[in-house]
C-alpha cells in the first residue's frame, strides 16, 4: 500500500513539474528528478555505481586480482581504496546487481 502512494505521488509530482508539450519524460530524466529532489540519497548512489562498477570489471577477466580493480576503482572514483573495499564488504548484497543485469 504504501509502495503505490509513493510512486503515485512521486510520479505525478514530477510529471507536474515538467509539464511541456512533449508529454512524459524519459527514465533518464525521471531518475535525475528523484537524485535533484533528494528521494535517492548521495550514499546510495555512491554505493551501487561502487558495486555496478566492481562487478562489471570483475566480470571482465581484464584485471589480475581484487586489489588491481579496488586501486583503479578509487582512482576513477577519486574515492579513498578502503572506501571502496568497505563497500564492497559492507554492501555487495544491498543491490540484486547479477539479477537484473
Amino acid at each position: 500500500m504504501l509502495h503505490q502512494l509513493f510512486i503515485t505521488h512521486l510520479l505525478r509530482k514530477y510529471f507536474n513539474s515538467r509539464r511541456s508539450r512533449y508529454g512524459q519524460k524519459p527514465v533518464r530524466q525521471i531518475l535525475e528528478y528523484l537524485i535533484t529532489h533528494r528521494f535517492i540519497s548521495h550514499k546510495t548512489i555512491r554505493h551501487f555505481a561502487v558495486l555496478s562498477e566492481y562487478e562489471q570489471m570483475m566480470a571482465s577477466g581484464l584485471y589480475k586480482n581484487k586489489t588491481q580493480v579496488i586501486k583503479i576503482l578509487a582512482d576513477r572514483l577519486g574515492l579513498h581504496e578502503n572506501t571502496i573495499w568497505n563497500i564492497i564488504k559492507d554492501h555487495q548484497t544491498k543491490f540484486d546487481l547479477r539479477a537484473h543485469a
